[in-house]
């Protein structure tokens, strides 16, 4: 499970692969923080290049966030990315 989406990156190579490698879930203050991992292409991943970049992205739970689940799958936090506006164009890869 991935997002295909191609982003800019700080050292000239866009990334076009992006999956969730961090799921770190604060119960007290209901959020929770996802990290993906970028790499310039599936094909890197799968031949176990280390990704070139990561991105953080915060799910609180308030009116105007995505908002927060304490059972939510790897599944839910894909969807819950591509709603996201600066994810708004992945595509599942």
């Amino acid at each position: 499970m991935a997002l295909l989406l191609i982003k800019p990156t700080q050292y000239g190579v866009p990334a076009s692969y992006w999956r969730v490698i961090l799921i770190n879930t604060d119960y007290c203050s209901r959020n929770m923080t996802v990290t993906l991992a970028g790499y310039a292409s599936q094909k890197d991943r799968d031949a176990g290049r280390m990704p070139i970049v990561h991105k953080d992205v915060l799910f609180r739970d308030g009116p105007d966030d995505i908002g927060f689940r304490e059972d939510a799958t790897r599944a839910d936090i894909y969807v819950a990315v591509k709603a996201l506006p600066d994810w708004t164009e992945a595509k599942d890869g």
